[in-house]
């Protein structure tokens, strides 16, 4: 450690006008010896000054002193360098350099401060002042070691010298030097730059046989290098899924590798795993996501992510707002787009450009042109893009001389027209039917036209019926595109409508002979996180099923019926009509209408995505479709949007709106005949108070009055009519083959009943259902109890000072400092569970002693057990449990003031010992012994109870009968757990089960169905 003369400080040890070196002893030697012990170390004062980035003022320290550096100092010089690197500052780092050069030159070759320099001259661009260090051997060390090498081929990576960080790892290897995790991640990005993938597989199978385990780091570099390297993902996927830990880097990687494969859906499947595995996103995940929800209009996706985006500090990113502008325009929801635009504080070009396109694509043009005049208002200039996006509206709209104005307006903004510009005017011109001023505008241009221009020709001449000039048109097309089987297709299509059947053939003959296949068509849509793919002419399971016949003989109905009719022109000629309209009726986007129809709510929008252009007859028939339905169809092909809306199109190829009429035939389709539901279902009445007041028949009729009310009445049938917990008896059941002599005993059949399972939460026993818990312990009524440590305590609480009543919306800072703690609209006072501590501590310290003198073995079931004994109050349910000998379990018994209170004792007396995996064999016992006795749940809530309950349930096959009461509503609590059907396919409850779950807060609902169940069978105290 360097020694400094003394040092007299002032205020502030940071400011250098605050240090005064003296190199001479003062008299006042009492005063500066005792201001001395009150000062930091002269490192911690370095090691402060380089942490806040005053290297100045360190180096002035560090030069000051007469004492030449040794080993003690390289943690300080360390610290110098890497704020050095931090802050960029090559002056201070070669001032410290050199006061080591003069003082001991050997300190440099430390690995650490000779990789740290290394660092710095790379970081600032002096790679060859960097290598100069690396070659220093100054000391007559034979090669450096493994930290020197790893910075110094970070260095190269870190300025794109990629060959020579592989040359290097080389090297390193021939010098027999062992690379560690460091070294690996800086090969395996090297391969990635390089697209070495021979060397990066031979780096796999050195981490592999490396002693050190491969850290997260060099596990997410391998796996980007095999995404990223061609013909590599597939190792890629096994890497993945061998990976021991992941974190938001792998699943990038990941996402964009099925991204960068085309496979889009697999993208969306591994983003949902992610979302399930609360990963969390990143910048990344989410810009490289959402343009594929736009892509495959994957709105229910992109909708999270918009979620996730307002919750997060890059709500106020511009370009992730940009991309989120672009996936609600791709999906067809505009409104969502322009709402997006209008919420940015602050915008760019592109964010401007993508709301023109979004309008654009939607066929909107009056909103695109005026959202361009606001944006030249605003003085943002545009860009090619932008004159894009207008002219592919303006084709579409059929403005062509406004299309015409544009373009040549674009150059007063400095925009000079580029190969797409001359095409979205061909395209416009021709869409006119002014094919020949288009191909005039081709042929003539400064550039060599792109295959979009001749396609946009090729498609007017469809349009019009131009054969002769289509066939010289494809010609010119079939040079620049050979391999494009979609042009093929246009031109066949062309023949066709013109009847030229043999030339139809001769295109077909052609496209064989290239060994070109037309593109089958494929549709898609997103039911939730699903996406649902069809493909023209399969989907045969789905289309043979009696759900898609019936729908679609329903929808042929009510679609002739408002006037429409297959064209079947441009199928093949040699087959007959019927055959024809199947052809046509088998397009994907049609499977994909039908398939939404039946698995999406009334009145729901219908989105599909098609990767070819939309065919004139599918376009008729999704109008007709939309008007019988009254749904919204938004139906996105390789060009455009095209919107079917409220039995009008609003699309954009510039059809008439049509009259809104609702024909009456119309209306049979829609609102269909009824089956008759008398004698099926039960008829929906409420209680007569005419009657009289009478609670009995009150909660009665709960069953009959729908919602959660028969959700309530159901549970009390469960329990109290259908032969369930109470009333069921082994003598009710058939006596089987196998059974013991015991069990065929008609006495013996008559005693075995249903074995009763009740769960609760902690809120529960602090509020007033205590005492309905209770009153179930005291008269038997259930057989085993499963809490938490809350419903342990706060039942043993209430014995020794009451609770009250207060409110829900009491401020919590108030209440905490009057000593009030807060269950919901509960209030407990502190002094409670002090009065709690007084009395249960030498209850455990007796027995520690049990446990020491008689070898008693504690576990929380026995320790509860004890403590009803000890309470000796009635009005505690684990006093009842005690006396009746009902287990009461608790798993968690540590979370709680329970806990706290085992904690404290652990210090005051150490050594109590409660072993909690007997418990866990006892109370799964209880279900896996109950045979032949059935078994019943009744969970108030969820959580612990809940899944201990289920899990010992599912170990004897499931329980035979279950009902779920939520301990609160949303405003004051949460949804405690999930619906009796999931617990069954655990297996934790039978698939024959009689089950209920009533959405209702435990402490209304709980008290009722006793009221109806339990209760009337124990004859009141004062009778």
């Amino acid at each position: 450690m360097v020694m400094f003369p003394a040092i007299s400080l002032s205020t502030n040890i940071t400011v250098k006008t605050n240090i005064t070196v003296s190199a001479t002893p003062t008299p006042r030697t009492t005063t500066t010896q005792k201001l001395h012990k009150t000062t930091p170390p002269l490192d911690s004062t370095l090691k402060s000054l380089c942490k806040l980035g005053k290297l100045e003022e360190a180096l002035s320290v560090i030069e000051s002193s007469k004492r030449k550096p040794n080993d003690e100092d390289i943690e300080v010089f360390s610290l110098f360098l890497h704020a050095c690197i931090s802050t960029k500052s090559l002056e201070h780092a070669q001032k410290l350099r050199s006061h080591i050069l003069r003082s001991k030159p050997s300190l440099l070759q430390n690995p650490t401060l000779k990789s740290k320099l290394i660092t710095l001259f790379s970081v600032c661009g002096q790679l060859d002042e960097a290598r100069r260090v690396f070659n220093d051997q100054t000391s007559g060390e034979a090669t450096p070691s493994e930290p020197v090498w790893v910075a110094m081929a970070i260095g190269y990576s870190r300025n794109g010298f990629s060959t020579e960080v592989l040359l290097l790892y080389s090297n390193m290897l021939l010098h027999s030097v062992k690379p560690g995790n460091f070294a690996f991640s800086a090969a395996l990005k090297a391969c990635v730059d390089t697209s070495d993938a021979f060397l990066g597989r031979a780096i796999h199978a050195q981490i592999v046989k490396h002693d050190e385990e491969a850290d997260q780091v060099v596990n997410n570099a391998l796996l980007k290098f095999y995404v990223e390297c061609g013909g590599c993902f597939n190792e890629a996927l096994k890497v993945f899924e061998v990976m021991p830990q992941r974190n938001v880097v792998s699943w990038n990687t990941l996402i964009a590798g099925f991204a960068g494969q085309g496979r889009v859906f697999e993208m969306l499947d591994a983003f949902r795993v992610m979302q399930g595995e609360a990963m969390g996103f990143s910048w990344v995940t989410l810009t490289t996501v959402l343009p594929v929800c736009g892509q495959v209009t994957a709105l229910h996706s992109g909708k999270e992510i918009h979620g996730q985006i307002l919750k997060s500090k890059k709500r106020g990113d511009v370009p992730l707002l940009n991309s989120l502008m672009d996936m609600y325009a791709k999906c067809g929801t505009i409104g969502y787009c322009r709402k997006v635009f209008d919420r940015m504080q602050n915008k760019d070009l592109t964010s401007w450009n993508t709301m023109l396109s979004g309008y654009s694509i939607n066929g909107q043009i009056d909103e695109a042109m005026a959202l361009f005049d606001e944006m030249i208002s605003n003085n943002i200039r545009p860009d090619g893009i932008t004159f894009v996006a207008l002219l592919s509206g303006c084709s579409h709209s059929g403005l062509t001389s406004e299309g015409n104005r544009l373009f040549h307006v674009m150059q007063n903004y400095g925009v000079k027209p580029s190969l797409e510009h001359y095409a979205c005017l061909v395209d416009m011109l021709g869409r006119s039917g002014k094919i020949h001023e288009g191909l005039a505008v081709a042929e003539s241009l400064p550039m060599k036209p792109s295959g979009s221009i001749w396609g946009s020709l090729l498609n007017s001449c469809r349009l019009y019926g131009n054969v002769s000039l289509a066939e010289t048109v494809a010609e010119r097309l079939f040079e620049i595109e050979p391999n494009n089987s979609g042009n093929y297709v246009m031109l066949s299509n062309i023949y066709a409508n013109a009847g030229m059947w043999e030339e139809v053939k001769r295109v077909r003959e052609m496209m064989a002979m290239r060994g070109i296949k037309k593109d089958a068509g494929c549709s898609w849509i997103q039911i939730k996180h699903r996406i649902h793919t069809f493909v023209a002419g399969g989907s045969t399971d789905f289309r043979n099923s009696a759900e898609f016949c019936r729908v679609w003989s329903e929808l042929s109905n009510a679609t002739k019926k408002v006037g429409y009719v297959p064209d079947t022109e441009v199928v093949l000629h040699d087959i007959n009509e019927e055959m024809k309209t199947m052809w046509v009726c088998g397009h994907s986007e049609r499977l994909a209408a039908v398939y939404a129809l039946i698995n999406t709510g009334e009145g729901m929008p219908v989105r599909i995505t098609k990767n070819l252009r939309v065919c004139v007859d599918c376009h008729s028939w999704m109008k007709a479709v939309s008007r019988v339905t009254r749904r919204l169809i938004v139906l996105r092909d390789t060009n455009r949007f095209h919107h079917f809306e409220n039995e009008e199109l609003l699309s954009s190829m510039g059809e008439a709106k049509e009259d809104n009429v609702v024909l009456s035939s119309v209306h049979s389709t829609v609102f269909k005949e009824s089956e008759n539901l008398e004698g099926k279902c039960t008829k929906i009445e409420g209680y007569d108070f005419n009657q009289g007041v009478n609670y009995h028949q009150l909660l009665k009729s709960m069953v009959t009055t729908g919602f959660q009310a028969s959700n309530l009445g159901d549970a009390i049938q469960v329990i109290n009519q259908m032969v369930c917990f109470l009333d069921w008896r082994l003598a009710d059941e058939p006596v089987v083959d196998d059974c013991s002599e015991e069990e065929r005993d008609l006495g013996y059949r008559r005693s075995v009943t249903c074995k009763v399972f009740l769960g609760f939460t902690s809120n529960l026993i602090s509020s007033g259902v205590r005492d309905t818990v209770r009153f179930l312990v005291q008269h038997h009524m259930v057989d085993v109890i499963v809490t938490t440590t809350g419903g342990i305590e706060e039942d043993l609480i209430k014995c020794l000072a009451p609770t009250y009543k207060g409110d829900f919306s009491l401020d919590g800072a108030y209440l905490r400092s009057k000593g009030l703690n807060r269950i919901g609209n509960l209030l407990v006072p502190n002094d409670n569970y002090c009065k709690f501590e007084d009395w249960i501590i030498p209850i455990f310290d007796q027995m520690l002693t049990e446990q020491n003198n008689e070898n008693v073995i504690w576990t929380p079931s026995k320790l509860i057990a004890r403590l009803g004994k000890e309470i000796k109050n009635e009005s505690s349910y684990l006093y009842w449990a005690y006396k009746n000998n009902i287990p009461v379990f608790c798993p968690g018994l540590t979370d709680g003031s329970l806990g706290d209170m085992l904690y404290f004792h652990s210090f005051r007396n150490p050594g109590l010992i409660v072993d909690i995996v007997q418990d866990i064999r006892a109370m799964n016992g209880e279900a896996v012994h109950a045979s032949p006795r059935k078994t019943g749940m009744i969970i108030l809530g969820g959580g612990l109870p809940k899944h201990h309950i289920c899990n010992a349930n599912m170990m004897r096959n499931g329980a035979d009968y279950a009902v779920f009461i939520n301990t609160a509503q949303e405003f004051d609590g949460s949804d405690s757990g999930a619906r009796p059907d999931e617990a069954v396919s655990w297996g934790k409850i039978r698939g024959s089960a009689k089950t209920v779950k009533v959405h209702c807060d435990a402490t209304i609902a709980f008290p009722l169905l006793v009221a109806e169940t339990f209760a009337p069978r124990v004859k009141p105290c004062n009778q």
